[in-house]
């Protein structure tokens, strides 16, 4: 979504979504890295209790320079899932907790709101092991590892 227009075709078509896949109760989701104020406007413009929020801890701040936890906050009661992953605003990915997303400040988030959803890692794990120089397994053993620390009481 990178100017008005595709944002009026994005509310159209998660509408539409929205609207044919609500007779089979299936949840339509968007992942973007869109900004608080329009995050908020995309949230009322399709108002469907079948819309949710697909939350990705690394896009806001990586793609936009946005506050990942600030927006994860503000839209959490309509989040379907969390995909952990972080990075540098560079586009260089980072093991978790190792970038500058302030993922922890969303798993800070997450505690406190006692999340029991879906996560997922999603970290880049297809340019992780060359630039750590381990191999993809040890890559994301290590990923594992500090999700499960990050995430511990």
């Amino acid at each position: 979504i990178n100017d008005a227009a595709g944002f009026g075709a994005t509310v159209a078509t998660l509408r539409y979504a929205c609207r044919a896949a609500a007779k089979d109760g299936i949840l339509i989701g968007s992942e973007n890295a869109l900004d608080l104020p329009n995050q908020r406007i995309l949230l009322d413009s399709i108002d469907d209790p079948n819309f949710r929020i697909y939350f990705d801890t690394a896009n806001p701040k990586c793609m936009k320079g946005l506050d990942g936890p600030e927006l994860l906050k503000d839209a959490y009661e309509r989040v379907a899932e969390l995909h952990l992953k972080d990075g540098f605003q560079d586009d260089k990915p980072a093991l978790l907790g190792q970038g500058e997303s302030d993922l922890e400040g969303s798993i800070a988030i997450l505690k406190e709101k006692n999340y029991q959803g879906w996560m997922h890692l999603e970290n880049n794990y297809h340019q992780l092991p060359k630039i750590l120089g381990l191999s993809l397994e040890e890559v994301i053993k290590k990923d594992i590892e500090l999700a499960q620390a990050l995430l511990a009481d």
